[in-house]
C-alpha cells in the first residue's frame, strides 16, 4: 500500500515538473483560424500547462490555466480588403493589399498595451513560443523570451516558408496555396514559373521575407530589441512546425521538422443543434442542401449575377436551403431559411444534409469529410482553389467558377452530386481512412510539443545543411547550361572538322583533275 501511494505521489511530482508556461500567438484576424486553435490551447492546459494567449478571437467563457490577450479591435484593419475591387483586381494587387493589412494588423498588435507589458517586463518568462506561421514577425517572442519556438498553421503555408525549411517547392508538382496548377497548359506553366521567381526574388533577402518585412527593421528591433535576427532567420532556427494537412490530400514530402495534424480537430461527437435550426433539417426529411461561404468571405467579394443565380436555383430545387449568411435578404424562396452563424460540424452531421454548397475552406473540407457530406466547390481566394481541387479528385465534390456559375450549371452540379451515390461512398470511404490514425491528433499536438520542452535544442539539430541552393543551383540549370556548351562546342567542331574535311577532298580533286589534264 505504501509503495502504491509513493508510485502516485512520484507520478504526480513528475507531471508537475513538466508543466510548461507557454506564450501562444494566434494574430491572424481570423475567426475560422483561432477556431481551429482553440481545442489545442485546452488540451494544453488540461495537460498542466500555463498559456498566455494573444488571440483576435477569445473564448466565450474563461477556462482554467489559460490567460487570454483580446485582440480583437485589430479586425477593422480588414477595410482595405472590403474596399478592395475584386471583380478587376489582379492576384498580385490583392497579395499586396492583403501584406499592407497584415502590417497594419502587426503593428496594431504589438503596440497593445498588455502585449506591450509583456516584453517590457524583465521578470516576464516563458519555457516555449507557439505562433502562428501567417504572421512571422511575432517569431521575435522566441527571441525576447530566449525559448524554443513552434510554428503552427491551420492552413498549408507559402512557397517560401516551405522553401525556408527546407521541403519541395516545384510549382507544378507542389502548387502554391495562392497559385493552384489546374492542368499543364502552356499558359498554366508560364503563370506557375512567374509565381516562382516572384517567389524567390522576394525570398533573396532575409529583410524583405514574406509577411516578415512587413514590420519595419527598425520597429522589430523597438519590440523585441536591437539583437533581434530577420525573420527568416528565426524561421529557420524554429523547433518545429504543426501544419494542418494530410498526406490524402497533400503529398509534399516534408523535413523533419513537420508535423502533419489535418485530418479534423477535434474529433468529437457532435452537440445537439440549436431549436430553429434542428426544427428545421427535421422537418425536410427529403433533403437539405447547405449552403455557406465561410466567415472570411464578404459579399463585397461576390460577382455582380452570383446572388441572383444562387436565389433562382434555389427556388426551384426540390429540396430545402440551410444558407449561412449575414445579410438579410428580402422576398427569399419558402424553402430557403437564412441563419447568420451555424455550427458547422454539428449541422454537417444532421441525417438529412445532402450537399455541402461551400467556398472551399480548408476546416470546411475537413468538416465535411468527416461527417461524410459531398461537397459542391465555388472558391473565391486564397488556398481554396487548390482545396476544391484536391477534393474534386478525390471524387468528393464538383468545383464551379464562381465569375461564369449560371442557374444550369449549379442546379446540375448540385443534383449530380444529390443523385450519384459515388459521391457519398466516396466520401465515407476517406472518411474512415482518415479517422483511421494511430493517435488523437490532439494527443499527438501534446506529445511533439513537450517534446520540445524536453529537447530545446531541437531546432538546430535538424536545420537543414542545404536551404541557401541558389535557384539556378535547385533546377541544375548551372550543369544543364554547361552540357549545352559541351553540347554545342561539339556541334561546332564537328560542323568545323566536317568542312575542313571537304574543303580538303575538294582541294585535292581540283588537284588531281589539274594534274591529269596536264
Amino acid at each position: 500500500m505504501i509503495i502504491k501511494e509513493l508510485f502516485i505521489i512520484t507520478s504526480f511530482l513528475l507531471a508537475e515538473c513538466l508543466c510548461a508556461r507557454i506564450l501562444a500567438i494566434a494574430s491572424h484576424p481570423s475567426y475560422s483560424h483561432n477556431l481551429f486553435f482553440r481545442p489545442i490551447w485546452k488540451k494544453l492546459a488540461d495537460k498542466g500547462h500555463d498559456l498566455t494567449v494573444l488571440t483576435t478571437d477569445p473564448m466565450e467563457s474563461t477556462y482554467p490555466r489559460i490567460r487570454e490577450i483580446d485582440l480583437h479591435y485589430v479586425y477593422e484593419k480588414k477595410s482595405q480588403i472590403r474596399s478592395l475591387d475584386w471583380k478587376s483586381a489582379r492576384w498580385l494587387t490583392i497579395l499586396q493589399t492583403y501584406f499592407r493589412m497584415f502590417k497594419e494588423v502587426a503593428e496594431a498588435e504589438l503596440d497593445h498595451p498588455e502585449v506591450q507589458s509583456l516584453l517590457k517586463n524583465k521578470s516576464e518568462s516563458f519555457d516555449l513560443v507557439i505562433c502562428e506561421l501567417h504572421m512571422p514577425v511575432m517569431f521575435g517572442f522566441a527571441h525576447r523570451f530566449g525559448c524554443p519556438l513552434i510554428g503552427i498553421s491551420s492552413t498549408d503555408v507559402l512557397t517560401d516558408q516551405h522553401s525556408a525549411l527546407g521541403n519541395p517547392t516545384h510549382p507544378l508538382t507542389f502548387t502554391d496555396a495562392f497559385m493552384p496548377i489546374r492542368d499543364l497548359t502552356f499558359p498554366s506553366r508560364t503563370d506557375a514559373a512567374f509565381w516562382m521567381v516572384y517567389n524567390y526574388i522576394r525570398s533573396c533577402k532575409e529583410d524583405y521575407f514574406l509577411l516578415g518585412n512587413l514590420v519595419e527593421r527598425e520597429k522589430m528591433q523597438q519590440y523585441f530589441g536591437s539583437d533581434v535576427p530577420p525573420p527568416l532567420t528565426l524561421l529557420r532556427n524554429i523547433s518545429l512546425v504543426f501544419l494542418n494537412t494530410h498526406p490524402l490530400f497533400d503529398s509534399r514530402p516534408l523535413s523533419p521538422k513537420f508535423v502533419r495534424i489535418g485530418g479534423g480537430i477535434p474529433t468529437r461527437y457532435p452537440k445537439p443543434l440549436p431549436y430553429e435550426m434542428s426544427t428545421f433539417l427535421d422537418d425536410n426529411p427529403q433533403g437539405v442542401i447547405y449552403f455557406s461561404l465561410g466567415t472570411t468571405i464578404m459579399i463585397e467579394q461576390y460577382p455582380e449575377h452570383f446572388l441572383n443565380v444562387t436565389l433562382e436555383t434555389f427556388k426551384d430545387l426540390p429540396y430545402a436551403v440551410l444558407w449561412k449568411f449575414d445579410h438579410h435578404i428580402p422576398g427569399l424562396p419558402k424553402n430557403v431559411r437564412i441563419f447568420q452563424w451555424v455550427p458547422q460540424r454539428d449541422l454537417l452531421a444532421h441525417r438529412n444534409v445532402k450537399v455541402f454548397l461551400t467556398q472551399g475552406g480548408v476546416h470546411s473540407i475537413e468538416e465535411a469529410i468527416h461527417a461524410g457530406v459531398p461537397m459542391v466547390g465555388i472558391p473565391f481566394v486564397s488556398d481554396q482553389a487548390r482545396n476544391v481541387d484536391n477534393a474534386v479528385s478525390k471524387g468528393i465534390a464538383l468545383c464551379l467558377d464562381k465569375n461564369t456559375i449560371t442557374k444550369r450549371t449549379l442546379t446540375r452540379a448540385i443534383m449530380e452530386v444529390v443523385g450519384n451515390k459515388q459521391y457519398r461512398e466516396r466520401i465515407d470511404a476517406i472518411s474512415r481512412l482518415i479517422r483511421d490514425a494511430p493517435m488523437d491528433v490532439l494527443e499527438k499536438v501534446v506529445w511533439w510539443t513537450e517534446f520540445v520542452l524536453r529537447n530545446p535544442q531541437v531546432g538546430s539539430i535538424l536545420q537543414n545543411g542545404n536551404l541557401d541552393v541558389p535557384l539556378y543551383q535547385y533546377f541544375f540549370l548551372d550543369v544543364l547550361a554547361v552540357l549545352v556548351c559541351i553540347l554545342m562546342g561539339l556541334i561546332i567542331l564537328t560542323r568545323w572538322m566536317i568542312f575542313t574535311f571537304l574543303r580538303v577532298v575538294r582541294l585535292l580533286t581540283s588537284w588531281l583533275v589539274k594534274k591529269k589534264v596536264e
